[in-house]
């Protein structure tokens, strides 16, 4: 997962984004993957409950990272994205959005939709540090 992303990873630093490099550190065992965009009424209904998740439980494991894939572009847009061009995303592109997967390094599904928020929130807990940042796709 960690090289699929690599070279396209920003972080976000209180309100701004900074550009991040996700090979600099030990790759977490585990991605909380979300396919969003700002046009999608319910995806802006969803980012904030993300996001509480994120502040409470997640962004405390060391073990996970939240990884934001965005659809906002137009439709021609998307096709050049670099994650519907990487093999490992592929198989895991969503039919609509707001999309939730939670996956493992290798890029294995564990679990989808709001059971993927649930289990990471779980996963985090066992793998807790003070700081880990989320990581987000440009």
């Amino acid at each position: 997962m960690a090289k699929a992303l690599d070279g396209s990873t920003v972080v976000l630093d209180g309100k701004l984004l900074k550009k991040h490099d996700i090979l600099a550190s030990k790759a977490p065992e585990y991605y909380m993957l979300y396919w969003g965009a700002s046009w999608c009424g319910p995806c802006r209904q969803a980012a904030p409950h993300l996001a509480e998740a994120y502040d409470e439980t997640i962004s405390k494991g060391k073990n996970i990272d939240v990884v934001h894939l965005s659809c906002d572009q137009d439709e021609d847009g998307m096709v050049s994205f670099k994650w519907s061009k990487e093999k490992i995303f592929k198989p895991m592109a969503p039919k609509g959005i707001p999309n939730y997967k939670l996956v493992d390094a290798e890029g294995k599904i564990i679990a989808e939709g709001e059971e993927a928020k649930s289990k990471a929130k779980e996963l985090a807990g066992k793998g807790t540090t003070e700081e880990s940042p989320g990581a987000l796709s440009k």
